[in-house]
């Protein structure tokens, strides 16, 4: 019994009138065509790309981004962030969730470049980076790419220096830094 009502039999005569089915959904599409685009997630990234458009992105671990994508593969996808402003690489199986308003572009096609050459054309001119994992974020410079991993070397504020290697399973974000962001 709701604090609505006085008896149940209320209750349920309220909620027989609610139902759904006494309203039906006008779907403006016929019955024969289907749901499905056909399109991968990237066309969708593609489609933001040739409009200018910035994208919404959740990635695992919460963190909300938005970018404005510049080259997109098929494992990863590479722009520019809104606040601060910064190229970032993310891994496309680290994305939760994204919106963006227009529709897919299923004419592009993703740049046929693996996920660790993309990082490595771009820490050729910003070596510094913070890189964000399922587990948390590390600043360090990029001193080795492998096939399926990355090495970061960090320089401890006492003078000693550590090697961290991040597997690419666990990374969400390369965010390439200038002068003044590492904390």
């Amino acid at each position: 019994m709701s604090p609505y009502s006085t008896s149940p039999a209320d209750d349920f005569e309220v909620w027989e009138s609610l139902q759904l089915f006494d309203f039906p959904a006008r779907d403006p599409r016929p019955d024969s065509e289907a749901l499905e685009s056909g399109f991968p997630f990237t066309a969708i990234l593609l489609g933001a790309r040739k409009r200018g458009e910035m994208v919404r992105i959740d990635t695992v671990g919460g963190r909300r981004w938005g970018i404005s994508p510049r080259a997109v593969g098929k494992t990863w996808f590479s722009g520019v962030t809104d606040t601060p402003e910064r190229g970032v690489v993310l891994a496309l199986a680290a994305i939760v969730e994204c919106r963006a308003s227009g529709p897919p572009d299923g004419d592009a096609s993703e740049v046929n470049v693996s996920l660790s050459r993309a990082i490595a054309v771009t820490a050729q001119h910003t070596k510094t980076i913070r890189v964000t994992t399922t587990e948390g974020s590390r600043d360090g410079v990029v001193r080795e790419l492998g096939r399926d991993y990355l090495r970061l070397y960090r320089r401890a504020l006492d003078g000693g220096e550590s090697h961290l290697t991040i597997p690419f399973s666990r990374l969400v974000a390369v965010e390439f830094l200038g002068a003044g962001d590492i904390s």
